[in-house]
């Protein structure tokens, strides 16, 4: 069941969102999965790109094997991506689902469906980190949370991870 459900919130989300990268779709399902509670059971770790689930790309190449899913690959700043939309088979296979998930689903497009993969790396990683920081009650100080996310993430800077920070505990996104 929660494998068929969690396929259904992929199609759903690319149904939304048309275009979405592979990396994009991770982090949208992570996101649904820890700040909004929708319970798929993907085991997420820290990885290059944030967070990351082997199982949500797993699903991903089965949807697209499958023939749900369209893999459309482009370049972009010299790296090779993929625009991932729902087939016709994919939209005449769709099931439903819940109203609060869909909802939940519209939310997190509405907050990070238009960001580039960097922002959502960023963010993903942030809520990541702060999670964990919550998890093993190490505290919610913005200062150890920028300094872990640093440590992972050399290529942001303090002041950008703090903005991101920012945004994410204004929007309520680090609950």
């Amino acid at each position: 069941m929660k494998l068929q459900y969690s396929k259904e919130i992929i199609l759903n989300i690319l149904n939304k969102k048309p275009d979405l990268g592979k990396t994009a779709v991770m982090k949208i399902i992570f996101i649904l999965q820890h700040v909004f509670d929708v319970n798929l059971g993907y085991n997420f770790d820290i990885y290059t790109y944030g967070p990351y689930a082997a199982e949500v790309t797993d699903e991903l190449e089965a949807l697209i094997y499958e023939d749900f899913i369209k893999a459309d690959i482009y370049t972009f700043n010299n790296y090779l991506g993929y625009k991932l939309n729902i087939s016709e088979k994919g939209e005449s296979s769709k099931g439903t689902l819940s109203t609060d998930d869909e909802q939940k689903i519209n939310k997190v497009l509405l907050s990070f469906g238009d960001k580039k993969a960097k922002e959502l790396e960023l963010d993903s990683t942030i809520i990541y980190i702060r999670n964990l920081h919550m998890k093993n009650k190490w505290g919610d100080i913005k200062e150890d949370i920028i300094k872990d996310v640093r440590e992972i993430k050399p290529h942001f800077s303090n002041n950008k991870i703090g903005k991101a920070y920012d945004n994410l505990k204004n929007s309520g996104m680090l609950i």
